[in-house]
């Protein structure tokens, strides 16, 4: 239903996860504790804050979008180590908007019989 439509939007920063792990390879577990100190202030800050304004659905829009500004941490954090790769980046990003549509059409096919 909605819920797990709305919390799918997760999915778009999870596999930027992994790169907490490229940190500890690396042999800088600070920048892996740091990553995960922002993103532990980011959900709870979010989802307290929109709940208290939204609501139900505010709770679940934050805890679906709590990973933006972790993410973009990381982004910066990888470029300079040099470990980004926008054109792996932009493809994957192209696949969302496709995917979705792949998805409307099923739907639509599905509902016919």
């Amino acid at each position: 239903g909605a819920i797990l439509q709305t919390l799918a939007l997760m999915l778009i920063f999870t596999r930027y996860t992994l790169t907490t792990a490229a940190y500890m390879a690396m042999g800088r577990p600070d920048l892996m504790a740091g990553v995960n100190l922002i993103r532990c202030v980011a959900l709870i800050g979010m989802l307290f804050t929109a709940y208290h304004f939204f609501g139900f659905v505010g709770a679940l829009y934050a805890i679906a979008l709590h990973m933006v500004l972790p993410t973009l941490v990381m982004f910066v954090l990888n470029h300079s180590r040099g470990l980004n790769n926008f054109k792996l980046e932009a493809v994957v990003l192209l696949a969302w908007p496709i995917g979705f549509g792949l998805g409307l059409i099923f739907n639509a096919f599905v509902g016919l019989f």
